[in-house]
């Protein structure tokens, strides 16, 4: 396997400089969804569904043709990627439940696997879908709550640790980031600090954006627009926590 010592420096200059152009998209992308995660779902959604659908019709054409043109693979990617883009504008809530529910009950069933030595039973199985299940009915219900906290968690650690690997390999060098992580113990302390005020900083920037942008990118679900006087007093009666 090609080390620091055995690769040519012309190549392990690009691979240390596409590591670090990796690293910079990766804090871009946790920023994002930091901060406007709750707010770009939807976009997100369709953005993914366009891409599916784009590369659906390439793997289609190309099956279904053995010599397509580029009109036929123009024509089908346009199709099935704005289908599958509205089909991800409007259903958004159903697919994020189900997400929710194959991430979760796949999660489960890995650390099931992994505590138990790869035996799993069937009842295991069992708990680990309705382990899923109840997941993907808590996001029906607290839409809103979860979706900023994932969101801003998630968005905050991918964001410290991208930048923390940065910084690191910047300093020493790429291939000695995690072992100086690993020694330097102030280091992981002070990317923990800065993770959580990330994190509490991003939940709440997205509770006055869901407030003030929910009911344009968000409506029919936890939204935060404008709801009936029914819809306000069921609201009250909703433990705090769920109030975002």
């Amino acid at each position: 396997m090609p080390n620091a010592q055995t690769m040519p420096a012309d190549a392990l200059m690009l691979l240390t400089g596409i590591g670090y152009a990796l690293l910079v998209l990766a804090v871009v992308w946790g920023l994002l969804h930091t901060f406007l995660g709750y707010v770009s779902l939807r976009v997100n959604l369709v953005l993914n569904g366009i891409g599916g659908g784009v590369l659906l019709g390439i793997v289609l054409v190309a099956w279904q043709r053995s010599e397509p043109s580029g009109a036929d693979y123009a024509i089908v990617c346009t199709a099935l990627g704005v289908v599958l883009g509205v089909v991800g504008w409007l259903l958004w809530r159903p697919i994020l439940a189900l997400t929710t529910m194959a991430v979760v009950t796949n999660a489960a069933i890995v650390a099931a696997m992994l505590v138990r030595g790869g035996d799993v039973s069937l009842w295991l199985w069992f708990l680990t879908g309705l382990l899923g299940l109840f997941a993907g009915i808590g996001v029906l219900i607290y839409t809103r709550i979860i979706v900023i906290l994932g969101t801003a968690i998630v968005g905050a650690f991918g964001t410290v640790l991208a930048l923390t690997l940065l910084i690191v390999g910047l300093a020493t060098s790429p291939g000695r980031a995690m072992e100086v992580m690993r020694s330097q113990l102030w280091i992981p302390i002070t990317a923990l600090v800065v993770f959580m005020a990330l994190a509490f900083a991003g939940v709440q920037v997205q509770r006055r954006l869901a407030r003030s942008f929910g009911s344009i990118y968000m409506p029919a679900g936890g939204a935060g627009g404008k709801k009936s006087g029914k819809s306000i007093k069921r609201g009250r009666r909703h433990p705090r926590f769920t109030r975002i």
